[in-house]
């Protein structure tokens, strides 16, 4: 939550490590950098009209229905801000809603939300999901260092993917014997070689380690995998609010109409330092 115009974030990387102190020597100093985020909130809304002859006329409750939903309006344009944003690029989607490219700029340390140097990335373009990539996504997670060369014990726990992955991605972390055919994608299975681990009665090693998230606005193939809470921002300085314009006033009265208002104001971006706790799968 949020009580003000803007909120500052501070870093999330962590201190530096305890050394050896020898008696009667001064302890070595841990210097936090001023890398300091800042979130500034947006106002969302929009007004909606209905007819008074719609609304007297309507025997069926479906327009009354239609006004009770207006409120989900607000939920998807969230959704479409956290994609975005996951994703480190702008995107625009139906309706002229544009999100910009992710506001975090540090002038210390990279500003690259995922880069093979860090650890977060795939090192090849257009990274399929499948049992392999997860696999070594889990391995480059744990390896993960932050800019001064510290581990960042990243607990992942989450695998946010689009629709296109939704039942390749159940398969392979529901599934509790082995889900696939080991080896690379050009290979078949008579050419699999001995020894090859993972193909004759395996657990899947994958089964129950994350919580999978299908997300509508996720470009296609696009999958990440981090730690929930820990990577961006969700700020809400106000809360969604539905209000009526008074029937006896304004646009209602001089028109006949029935005057709804939704409203909010929020915010949705990564600060410093928690990119390095989700991994991009697929890019280009």
């Amino acid at each position: 939550t949020s009580n003000k115009y803007a909120e500052f974030y501070a870093q999330m990387f962590g201190g530096q490590l305890p050394k050896p102190v020898e008696r009667s020597n001064r302890y070595a100093s841990s210097y936090f950098k001023g890398t300091d985020s800042m979130l500034i909130n947006q106002k969302f809304g929009r007004l909606y009209e209905f007819e008074w002859e719609l609304w007297e006329d309507d025997k069926t409750g479906q327009i009354r229905q239609r006004a009770s939903e207006i409120g989900k309006g607000m939920r998807i344009v969230q959704e479409m801000f956290f994609s975005a944003r996951l994703t480190g690029q702008a995107q625009t989607f139906a309706e002229d809603i544009h999100v910009p490219a992710p506001t975090i700029v540090s002038n210390v340390y990279d500003a690259n939300l995922f880069g093979t140097g860090f650890g977060n990335m795939a090192k090849a373009s257009k990274t399929l999901l499948g049992q392999s990539a997860l696999e070594d996504a889990s391995i480059a997670m744990l390896k993960a260092r932050d800019p001064m060369k510290n581990i960042m014990h990243t607990k992942m726990d989450t695998l946010v993917i689009s629709v296109d992955d939704m039942f390749n991605a159940a398969k392979l972390i529901n599934s509790t014997l082995q889900p696939s055919v080991p080896g690379t994608a050009a290979t078949t299975l008579s050419s699999v070689p001995g020894q090859t681990i993972g193909f004759v009665n395996t657990i899947n090693p994958l089964y129950g380690l994350y919580k999978l998230k299908v997300g509508r606005y996720i470009p296609s193939k696009h999958w990440y995998l981090g730690q929930a809470k820990k990577g961006l921002i969700m700020q809400s300085r106000s809360p969604l609010e539905i209000i009526q314009e008074n029937s006896q006033a304004g646009e209602s009265f001089s028109r006949d109409v029935l005057l709804f208002k939704s409203r909010a104001r929020w915010e949705i971006d990564w600060i410093v330092g928690s990119n390095f706790f989700w991994y991009k799968g697929y890019w280009e």
